[in-house]
Parts: structure tokens; sequence; C-alpha cells
């Protein structure tokens, strides 16, 4: 996270419009309360779709099959490239 925010939040910073620092970190804090907002939504939603999946035996086989079939589908796509 370090890393992107030096190398993201540097080009909306302006030094014509001075204290260069206060804006860095309102940038900053902003960055942070939307990947809180973002990061949290996700947390939650995986949580009650665990959840619902725990209580689904048949959806649970079904997404299990799927993704299955699709990660040998992958594998036989790697293997035909080579």
């Amino acid at each position: 996270m370090v890393t992107f925010t030096i190398a993201f939040l540097p080009q909306f910073i302006d030094p014509g419009l001075g204290h260069v620092w206060a804006q860095f970190a309102i940038l900053g804090a902003v960055l942070i309360a939307l990947e809180f907002l973002v990061d949290g939504t996700v947390g939650v939603l995986a949580g009650r779709i665990g959840d619902w999946l725990r209580r689904r035996h048949t959806a649970r086989r079904r997404l299990n099959a799927t993704v299955g079939t699709l990660f040998i589908g992958l594998g036989v796509r790697l293997a035909a490239e080579r």
C-alpha cells in the first residue's frame, strides 16, 4: 500500500497551490477512507456469502463443480498453449 501511495498520489499534488504535505495528507486520508469502505464491504459480503453457502449444500456443490470445471478448462488451455 505504501508503494502504491508513493507512486500514485504525487501526480495529483500541485506545488503551485502550496502546502504540499497538506495536499498529500488529505489525499492519503481520502484513499484510506475509500479503502476501508471497499475492503469492509468485501469482508461483510464474503462473510454473508460464506454463511449462505454453509447452509445450502446444493449451492455449494454446484459452485465447487463450476469452479473445478473452470480450473480444468484453464489447465487444458495452458497445456495446449505449450
